[in-house]
């Protein structure tokens, strides 16, 4: 047998084999294969000159079929290929082999077939390629006579012995094992696995020999041992630890001597130990001390080794209506220090008495948590005069207490707040409503519908009040002030500055009025102006408006000096006027003064109409 690889290319333009990539020249058949060789068909498929990546391919109902027969079964079904170097699809039959191909070898005396690819994804199916298969001879036929011994070996499989070995000539007995001597010689035996004992018995071996345990008995289930032996100790005891079986309504215990003692029941990777106290009142597990030697309880520990868990004390309810209970009553304790364990006591909530004597729970050195999932509760007190932590939250809720001392406040006791701040965001939900009446007086509900009536007091001196929030950024925070109705606001909104500013207030000797853009408004009072005071439209005076100093008007060569907003009434008489007599006597006796820029003109009045 030979590894043979034989390299084509598909030209799916021209749809023939071709002897190179992007050549025109069609393959020739391919011969020299040889029944039992390794082939591997190393594919291409060009198109437009260049070897192209398939989409998916699928070539299930790819293979070798005998040559021109093409409605005939496969001789041999390729395997999926294997895509390398991004474009070579290499087909391995291994061997070049099957029972199809050496009856069609043998029977049709025919050696050529041809193969044919398929891919059913990208519509690919080639022109068949004839590829002559010469039988190998040495892979089948009937073996004679003349030979000391002949193996017959299934195409493409090799058998070695290393040894010189003689087989026995018999087919032997059902149920036995070919045995050696040792020396070559292979003979039929009685196999030597054979179970000893009776059915149920455990097995041991016995001078190489299965035999089973007369004592010790299973039905696959459950081990049953008679009068065992353990070691050197009795039935009642084991390396000092001393077992009471008692009677049947008696005490049953497992006692422990002097020194370190304990119980492992460590689990497997996934089974798990456990102390079973089941019963009608249920047993117990004590660690209590000993007043005569002045010894202290000893501990439970379920500590977990390297990266496994520890395990757990569980009093879960088995069927009964109410789990067990772990007692540390007279001054016991549970201890989570160290990497904080947890005691949970979920689903149900059972419960944690330290009662008689006040025991603790201590989650110190490392932080362990008290759990009472689902609606548990913490209580301190006597039945009476309890105090009990419980509440349901819509989502997960956390409380830190401050560092300090001192008494919590709640939403109906009267307790006072002494140098406390609340920020404005917690002026809401219950402690809004809580007696805050204690540090205003009077002042009305915050933030409610009805007026206040009374005034706050809290400011003296130079105290500040700020009203109103900060809104996001690039906008201000507003004061909101109700009518007297409450049916209506007034919102007094500062504009974006870029740094504090101080808005100053005259000093107020009456009610008066504030004045605001956009408004009519009467000003009463005589108002003084420093700066200059710009008219957008119409400055509005009556016959009785006083005008002291001069009056400056602004504005071009050609602006007039005063423009009516009425038509005046045409006084054009016969007469010529003329000022060839002012302004010594007579008209025009009155002269207006004006600054053109500086040069002084006059413009000449009449006593009378013309």
């Amino acid at each position: 047998m030979a590894n043979i690889t034989v390299t084509l290319y598909w030209d799916m333009d021209l749809r023939k084999w071709t002897t190179t990539l992007g050549g025109t020249t069609e393959t020739d058949p391919i011969q020299g294969l040889v029944q039992g060789d390794i082939v591997k068909f190393a594919v291409r498929f060009v198109q437009t000159g260049v070897a192209v990546v398939l989409a998916a391919p699928v070539f299930t109902a790819s293979g070798i079929k005998a040559d021109n027969d093409f409605t005939g079964s496969y001789l041999i079904q390729l395997s999926a290929p294997v895509l390398s170097d991004t474009t070579l699809y290499t087909f391995t039959v291994n061997p070049l082999n099957s029972a199809q191909l050496n009856t069609f070898l043998q029977t049709y005396r025919n050696t050529w077939c041809a193969l044919e690819i398929y891919d059913s994804v990208n519509g690919i199916l080639t022109t068949p390629l004839e590829l002559q298969i010469m039988p190998g001879y040495s892979l089948s036929g009937t073996p004679t006579d003349n030979v000391a011994g002949v193996i017959v070996v299934a195409a493409g499989k090799t058998v070695t012995f290393p040894q010189s070995l003689t087989f026995p000539s018999a087919l032997g007995t059902n149920g036995f094992q070919l045995t050696t001597d040792g020396a070559g010689a292979l003979t039929w035996a009685t196999g030597t696995n054979a179970p000893g004992g009776s059915t149920t018995q455990v097995q041991y071996n016995n001078a190489g020999s299965f035999a089973g345990i007369t004592g010790a008995t299973t039905n696959g289930t459950a081990l049953t041992l008679v009068a065992p032996v353990l070691g050197a100790a009795t039935a009642t005891s084991l390396n000092g630890a001393a077992f009471n079986t008692g009677t049947s309504t008696g005490s049953k215990y497992i006692s422990f001597g002097g020194g370190s003692a304990y119980i492992n029941l460590e689990g497997s990777n996934v089974g798990y130990g456990y102390i079973d106290t089941q019963g009608g009142f249920g047993g117990y597990i004590s660690t209590g001390g000993s007043s005569s030697h002045n010894g202290g309880g000893g501990n439970i520990i379920t500590a977990g080794n390297g990266t496994a868990r520890g395990g757990s004390i569980d009093t879960t309810p088995n069927g009964a209506t109410a789990g067990g209970s772990i007692n540390t009553s007279y001054g016991g304790s549970i201890s989570t220090n160290n990497g904080g364990g947890s005691i949970n006591t979920n689903s149900s909530g059972g419960y944690i008495n330290t009662s008689s004597s006040g025991g603790s729970i201590n989650t110190s050195s490392g932080g362990g948590s008290i759990d009472t999932g689902g609606t548990g509760s913490i209580g301190f007190g006597n039945a009476g005069t309890r105090t009990t932590f419980g509440g349901v939250a819509t989502t997960a809720r956390f409380i830190n207490l401050p560092d300090a001392s001192g008494t919590i406040l709640l939403e109906d006791n009267t307790a006072t707040l002494t140098n406390k701040s609340i920020a404005a965001t917690q002026l809401t939900g219950n402690v809004a409503v809580a007696r805050i009446a204690t540090a205003l007086t009077t002042p009305g509900a915050i933030g409610g519908t009805t007026a206040s009536t009374g005034a706050f007091t809290t400011l003296t001196g130079t105290s500040t009040l700020t009203l109103g929030v900060a809104g996001p950024t690039g906008t201000a925070g507003t004061v909101v002030l109700k009518n007297a109705t409450n049916a209506y606001t007034t919102t007094i909104v500062p504009s974006v500055v870029t740094g504090s500013r101080q808005l100053n207030l005259p000093l107020i000797t009456g009610t008066d009025t504030v004045a605001v853009l956009g408004l009519t408004q009467t000003f009463t009072g005589n108002k003084t102006f420093s700066g200059t005071v710009s008219c957008g439209s119409t400055l509005a005076v009556t016959e009785g408006t006083t005008l002291t100093g001069g009056l400056t008007v602004g504005g071009t060569s050609f602006s007039p000096l005063i423009t009516t907003n009425y038509t005046p009434f045409n006084f054009a008489g016969s007469g010529v006027g003329t000022l060839t007599n002012a302004p010594d006597s007579g008209n025009p006796t009155k002269w207006i003064l004006i600054s053109d820029n500086g040069v002084s003109r006059y413009i000449p009045t009449w006593e009378t109409p013309p």
